[in-house]
């Protein structure tokens, strides 16, 4: 057996080296390793073979000493791990150095596997925090490619494309189609929403018998399936939004104010949806505002209802009843009072929410208030005239005067006449200026006015049994 049948069956890949780093000659189990045939490699420089190494043969040979484990290249463009420990010999007077090589899972490996499944992590947080960052499904869609682009192993290389089924495209600049491609379907539970298609500009190392890891197949698979929930949601919500808005522009030509809100324990309200009518005199907070500080609007509460209004929310609380409650507010330096009525309902997941309306009723207040004066002034300053004349008409009656002393008592009686008309001209004063302040209520209701006619056609007798018709008076 010579030297060459020793060599090739040798159960370890040998490599022989030239002394200027030049292959020359590589056993059958080398030529496996590193999947090539007939001793195509014989006379390439060994550095050649080493991955992302610009160094010379003899820095490289050097360095086996404290660097052993390197990416080797095989034929079909992938990387091997591999240890490599040499030894030199002379032949011909020259130097050979002979290479064995091992498959090794290094330290380099691990830590380069290590840096793509970060890599992998990072990009599914940085395309979430870009779905979650922008408001409009366009602007973030077309946002997050360049994050999608950072999960794959050649960023600098890698180009990607949303494509939905509405016909809406979103690409990075530089896209085009090529043949290192993959993509996956961006599905809802419903619905096909559309393709998300990344791939590489050029051809790169491949890893194995591919261009892309197996982790970068399973990436595509989970951004698309994140892609697709946020499409839903965003369409979900959108629609929410339009029928917010829909709901806005009807309630906007009522007078009222509209809520959605939540009540606890305390009393506090939560207010989840709102929207201002067309009352004069109203809160001036922005609505969005409100939803986020449902506290600001007790602010403009009368200082002398606060209480009042907070236990109505509590007993509301605790019944689960219809909320109906008046109450004053002071704006714009008025103090106005409003109605707020609202119902409970208990959603699926148990929690009550209220949905009402408030309304300026000042107007209506004024009138209760104008009648309840002038059931006042009825019974207490008109009356007092009255009174006396019934006093001086009974002394009258039951007693004898002279002509003198009737003529006195008639001047009394004039005196009082004159009280009780003055006094009625007042009142009358009155209730006119405060009919004309609410005015803006409009109503006639001469027609519906009762004249106590009836009143007037009695007749009564007097002392003398003379008969007297009011009506001819």
């Amino acid at each position: 057996m010579n030297y060459k049948e020793i060599f090739d069956s040798a159960p370890t890949p040998l490599i022989v080296l030239n002394d200027n780093g030049t292959i020359w000659l590589m056993n059958e189990r080398a030529q496996t390793f590193l999947g090539i045939t007939n001793n195509t490699l014989q006379g390439t420089d060994f550095i050649k073979l080493i991955d992302q190494s610009n160094d010379s043969f003899e820095n490289f040979y050097k360095g086996l000493e404290t660097k052993s484990i390197h990416l080797i290249k095989s034929e079909n463009g992938s990387r091997i791990y591999t240890h490599l420990t040499s030894t030199v010999i002379t032949f011909e007077n020259k130097e050979k150095y002979i290479l064995c090589l091992h498959s090794a899972k290094s330290n380099e490996q691990f830590v380069h596997d290590l840096k793509e499944r970060v890599k992998e992590q990072l990009a599914i947080l940085n395309v979430i925090h870009v779905l979650f960052r922008y408001s409009d499904i366009d602007e973030a869609l077309a946002n997050c490619l360049p994050a999608i682009c950072d999960g794959w192993r050649f960023p600098e290389s890698t180009v990607a494309r949303i494509e939905l089924s509405d016909g809406k495209i979103f690409a990075t600049k530089n896209f085009v189609t090529t043949e290192w491609m993959m993509q996956e379907s961006i599905d809802s539970t419903e619905e096909k929403i559309g393709i998300l298609k990344v791939g590489y500009l050029h051809e790169v190392p491949l890893y194995g018998d591919s261009f892309f890891l197996f982790e970068e197949s399973r990436l595509i698979t989970i951004l698309s399936r994140i892609i697709g929930l946020f499409i839903k949601q965003w369409r979900v919500s959108n629609a929410i939004k339009e029928n917010e808005e829909l709901i806005k522009k009807i309630t906007n030509q009522s007078p009222g104010n509209t809520y959605m809100f939540e009540i606890d324990e305390n009393g506090n309200s939560n207010i989840l949806f709102v929207n201002r009518g067309t009352d004069e005199y109203n809160h001036s907070y922005d609505l969005e505002y409100l939803v986020e500080h449902s506290e600001q609007l007790r602010e403009v509460l009368y200082e002398g209802d606060k209480i009042r209004f907070n236990d109505a929310m509590k007993a509301a609380y605790h019944s689960n009843t219809f909320l109906s409650i008046q109450y004053r507010i002071y704006v714009n330096n008025v103090i106005r009072w409003r109605w707020l009525k609202a119902i409970p309902e208990k959603t699926k997941d148990g929690k009550v929410i209220w949905y009402g309306a408030s309304h300026d009723i000042t107007t209506m207040a004024n009138y209760i208030n104008t009648t309840e004066q002038i059931l006042f002034d009825i019974s207490h300053v008109i009356r007092r005239p009255i009174a006396s004349i019934l006093g001086l008409t009974n002394l009258v009656e039951n007693t004898y005067f002279s002509e003198d002393e009737l003529r006195e008592i008639s001047g009394k009686l004039h005196i009082v006449a004159n009280e009780l008309d003055k006094f009625l001209h007042e009142l009358n004063h009155i209730y006119y200026n405060k009919r004309e302040a609410s005015a803006a209520l409009n109503f006639d209701f001469s027609p519906m006015i009762d004249k106590r006619s009836y009143l007037f056609r009695q007749s009564y007798k007097s002392p003398s049994d003379n008969q007297i018709d009011f009506g001819e008076l």
